[in-house]
């Protein structure tokens, strides 16, 4: 059976905004058929919509900061308001473009059972478990933004996100709770797991590799280490491949090769100032955390002055989109973290310790040492400041660490004046955008 899908720009609620907005932008509307596993595959393989994170995650971290100038002339509002940490900010844009990631995997999903597939044909097998980690993927990034920290006190009282499960517009779009969103980010990465290979071809695509990372992200962020552990351990025997640095030119204006070695599954965002990337200023005290000898100081930033510091590093291939996948690295850290919480401290520093062997120079490599518990986590933190720089992770690290009564604070230079957001006094949680409020009966935050 031919059917035929019609996908447009929305922003949620029935699930599309209005007809006026529909009218105007009837242009951008494509026709779609859908008879065959090709076509839908045709659908996930958009890399430009379906491989993309969070836009805010990255605009609001203190890894960077603009002169005031450069602030004022950001063209969007978005953008100039949440660099300021405005959280009733208008942000449409991450909204449209994960729930356009829900959308296109629902719409996969709810057309496999008319095609001519058995389910354990591996082309459906394949098809179901992408669409399940897209969806996944997708809610993961919208609980960071406009949700609470997941508390395990709570979670079954606070909002959560919509969860949309079938691609029918007619059904009524509510909240669920942190908890049930949670349980179907979790659901959906578990059946995922299942049906798909343990690494895929290509690095744009969910692999059972994939799964096991997000899966460990996850349970880090609720605080279930145990779970974490396991699935970083899954995840890591996998394959637990590092870049060594020692191999990689620090002269190149963008060192990294895209789709390396590390990455688990590939994802970016192009934020504010990427299009401009000379003009995100690295705080010079960020730098410096970075001690001579390890080499991610040279391969991660273009140093003209101290007032002039830049970021280089993205696992991108480039200056201008920002990676914010899943690459082992992180793995790393958080099998790390899982063990430090786990009051595992040998097994803690032997992880850490393997890391930093890839990352600093050979003749400079001393082992982290530590004996008590703060001292891993001191080391733990510090050295997901210094690898994780610029993935999208700073933010959500600060408001799970706020969770565990590890109060942390962002600073940031807004013009001439330093700039606090404390996370003791204001949990970070994002206003859903009034336009979606005005089409809907959900409950803002």
């Amino acid at each position: 059976m031919r059917r035929i899908i019609f996908i447009i720009c929305f922003a949620l609620g029935g699930m599309f905004t209005g007809c006026e907005e529909f009218l105007d932008k009837k242009s951008d509307m494509s026709l779609t058929v859908i008879d065959s596993p090709d076509d839908l595959f045709a659908l996930m393989d958009d890399i430009s919509r379906m491989n993309r994170s969070a836009v805010v995650l990255q605009n609001a971290s203190d890894e960077y900061y603009l002169t005031q100038a450069d602030l004022n002339s950001l063209p969007k509002e978005f953008d100039r308001e949440s660099h300021v940490w405005d959280l009733k900010t208008q942000n449409v844009e991450d909204w449209n473009a994960l729930y356009h990631i829900v959308h296109i995997s629902n719409v996969v999903l709810d057309n496999l059972e008319g095609l001519n597939l058995q389910e354990t044909d591996r082309q459906f097998k394949v098809l179901k478990g992408m669409a399940l980690f897209y969806r996944s993927h997708a809610y993961y990034n919208l609980l960071q933004i406009f949700s609470k920290q997941y508390n395990e006190m709570s979670a079954s009282a606070d909002l959560g996100i919509v969860l949309r499960t079938n691609s029918d517009f007619s059904v009524k779009s509510r909240r669920s709770t942190v908890e049930e969103s949670y349980k179907q980010v979790i659901t959906d990465l578990e059946k995922a797991s299942l049906l798909l290979d343990p690494l895929s071809a290509y690095r744009t695509r969910p692999s059972e590799w994939a799964c096991e990372a997000l899966l460990a992200r996850v349970y880090l962020i609720m605080g279930d280490f145990e779970k974490s552990e396991i699935h970083a351990a899954r995840c890591l025997a996998i394959s637990d491949v590092l870049l060594d640095y020692n191999e990689i030119p620090n002269n190149a204006a963008a060192p990294f090769q895209l789709l390396n070695d590390e990455i688990i599954f590939y994802s970016n965002t192009s934020v504010a100032i990427t299009a401009q990337a000379a003009k995100a200023l690295v705080p010079a005290e960020v730098y410096n955390q970075y001690e001579e000898g390890d080499l991610r100081k040279s391969l991660f930033f273009d140093v003209r002055n101290v007032a002039r510091i830049t970021f280089k590093g993205s696992y991108n291939g480039s200056i201008y989109n920002v990676f914010n996948g899943i690459a082992t690295d992180e793995v790393y850290l958080i099998l790390a973290e899982s063990y430090i919480r786990l009051d595992k401290l040998d097994e803690a520093l032997e992880v850490l310790n393997m890391l930093k062997r890839h990352r600093w120079n050979r003749e400079n490599f001393e082992l982290f040492s530590a004996v008590t518990k703060e001292e891993c986590l001191d080391i733990l933190k510090t050295e997901r400041l210094r690898q994780l720089f610029f993935r999208g992770q700073r933010i959500i690290d600060c408001r799970r660490w706020r969770n565990l009564g590890e109060n942390v604070m962002l600073n940031r230079l807004i013009g001439d004046i330093n700039v606090d957001f404390d996370f003791s006094t204001t949990e970070m949680v994002w206003n859903i955008p009034d336009q979606v409020l005005n089409l809907t009966d959900l409950s803002q935050n």
